[in-house]
């Protein structure tokens, strides 16, 4: 099992080594798309899976010249082989005694 923030940190470094290019807008939607999917609270594996297939398709020729780039989609696409199950902590609020 997972915490789904693992999914938001692997999302915030690989979106760093993105942001140093320029891309088209096709590759601009999928990185969107990704951004929207591992921000959910529980977000859909198959699909996180599916769009960083389809992304590394898009950056596999940047993805051979950048090492940090390639490290980072890998790295992604590991943590979500390894842990398909989703855990979200509930933080339930405490009652306040009235004085």
């Amino acid at each position: 099992m997972i915490s789904a923030q693992i999914y938001r940190n692997h999302y915030i470094d690989l979106y760093s080594e993105l942001s140093n290019y320029l891309w088209d807008f096709e590759t601009v939607k999928l990185i969107a798309e990704l951004e929207i999917e591992s921000h959910k609270i529980f977000p859909n594996v198959s699909i996180l899976t599916q769009l960083l297939r389809t992304l590394r398709q898009h950056i596999m020729n940047t993805m051979l010249e950048d090492e940090a780039l390639s490290n980072a989609q890998i790295a992604f696409e590991e943590a979500i082989k390894e842990n398909e199950d989703i855990v979200v902590f509930i933080r339930t609020p405490k009652e306040v005694n009235p004085i």
